[in-house]
C-alpha cells in the first residue's frame, strides 16, 4: 500500500509539473473607443514579451523593444487605411482572420520598411491599425499572440 500511494504522490506531482510548464501567461487591457465599443485585447507574454498601454494605444514588445503598436480606428478611418494600401508602395503580404479578427497585413517601403496590419474586430464597429519598424517575421511572430474580442 505505501508503493501505490508513493507512485500516486509521484505521478500527481509530475502532472501538477507538466501543467504548469505549459501554461501560458496572458495580460490583457480593455478600452472604450470611439466608436461605443469596448474592445478587450489580449497578449500571450510568454518567452519574453511585454504588452503595456498609454492613452487609448497599446504596444508589444520583446526585448524592450517596440514591436507592434496598436491605434483603434473607426469605421471611416479603417476605409481610409484600405484605400491608401492600395497604392504602388504599398505590398499586400496577406489577407486572413485570426484571434478575433479579420485582418491585412502588408508592408510598407518608402523611407523606411514598415510592417503593419490593418484589422476589423469581429462583431464590432471597431478597426485596428497596428503599426511596426521591426523586420516582417518580428512582427507577425508578436502580431500571432494578440487576440481582440468585443466585450
Amino acid at each position: 500500500m505505501k508503493l501505490s500511494k508513493r507512485w500516486h504522490m509521484i505521478l500527481t506531482a509530475l502532472v501538477l509539473a507538466l501543467c504548469l510548464g505549459a501554461c501560458t501567461k496572458t495580460m490583457s487591457y480593455t478600452f472604450h473607443v470611439e466608436t461605443g465599443d469596448k474592445i478587450k485585447v489580449a497578449m500571450d507574454i510568454t518567452d519574453g514579451y511585454t504588452f503595456s498601454q498609454k492613452e487609448g494605444t497599446f504596444t508589444a514588445s520583446m526585448d524592450g523593444r517596440d514591436i507592434l503598436t496598436g491605434i483603434f480606428l473607426t469605421g471611416d478611418m479603417y476605409d481610409q487605411y484600405l484605400e491608401a494600401i492600395q497604392g504602388e508602395e504599398f505590398e499586400i503580404l496577406k489577407e486572413s482572420q485570426q484571434n478575433g479578427c479579420s485582418y491585412i497585413q502588408y508592408r510598407y517601403e518608402g523611407d523606411h520598411i514598415e510592417n503593419n496590419f490593418v484589422c476589423w474586430v469581429s462583431d464590432s464597429n471597431t478597426g485596428l491599425f497596428l503599426a511596426s519598424l521591426e523586420d516582417q517575421q518580428s512582427a507577425e511572430d508578436a502580431f500571432e499572440r494578440l487576440s481582440f474580442s468585443k466585450e
